[in-house]
């Protein structure tokens, strides 16, 4: 439970340190994307490609905060098909999967990966549109991958102290159940705990800019209600 988020994700500059129950892996300096797909039977569909959002503080060297819809152009898209597809074919995939990469430029040359998850993680909310159509049959040609007109983003919001869901902070997260904005909330009297995910935030806008900002004030509300 503690390793949630990349709370356990941290850099190691002694090489001489060695624990059994650690995996070590070479710090690859880029930008992080993810790409959700669904592969069956030769048949690769890309359905949305996300720029993850992380953040170095104090406490944490690589916090999962998030994931934003990134806009490609069709030879960026080409060269994640061609990887995706070779990844697909190697480890013998199936269904709904995500990969996660480190870009190195702009060209996406030499992309490295970091993982692959046999689940859509954080991107739920966003594919699960294209998801429904996929499982009963009815994808088409106008579900194919395209860029967003909109930023679309799923955001996780830590808590900055403990607190108990009672009372007035209760019947606040209860009228937040109600919104399509808010997903994972808590529950009646559960104890969250400094450092915790409260909820995902899932919000959308014309600009980056213009996103960022109603993230800022949705997530000063989730706290004021917690303080």
């Amino acid at each position: 439970m503690q390793s949630y988020g990349g709370r356990l994700v941290k850099f190691q500059k002694n090489k001489n340190i060695h624990n059994k129950n650690t995996f070590y892996q070479e710090y690859q300096a880029g930008d992080l994307i993810s790409v959700q797909f669904f592969y069956s039977q030769n048949r690769l569909e890309i359905l949305s490609v996300c720029s993850i959002l992380t953040e170095n503080s104090n406490d944490y060297d690589f916090l999962l905060k998030g994931i934003m819809t990134k806009k490609i152009n069709s030879e960026q898209l080409n060269i994640l098909k061609k990887i995706t597809k070779k990844i697909c074919t190697s480890f013998c995939l199936n269904g709904i999967n995500n990969i996660d990469f480190i870009l190195k430029n702009k060209e996406f040359k030499g992309l490295k990966i970091i993982e692959v998850n046999a689940r859509p993680g954080l991107s739920t909310r966003l594919i699960h549109k294209k998801l429904l159509r996929i499982f009963n049959n009815s994808f088409s040609q106008n579900d194919k991958f395209r860029n967003p007109s909109n930023f679309n983003s799923s955001q996780i919001i830590y808590s900055n102290k403990k607190f108990i869901v009672k009372g007035k902070i209760f019947q606040f997260f209860k009228k937040l159940s109600y919104s399509k904005k808010f997903s994972e909330l808590p529950n009646e009297n559960d104890i969250i705990l400094k450092g915790e995910p409260v909820c995902l935030l899932h919000l959308k806008a014309k600009t980056m800019k213009e996103l960022k900002k109603k993230i800022e004030n949705y997530s000063d509300k989730i706290h004021q209600i917690s303080n």
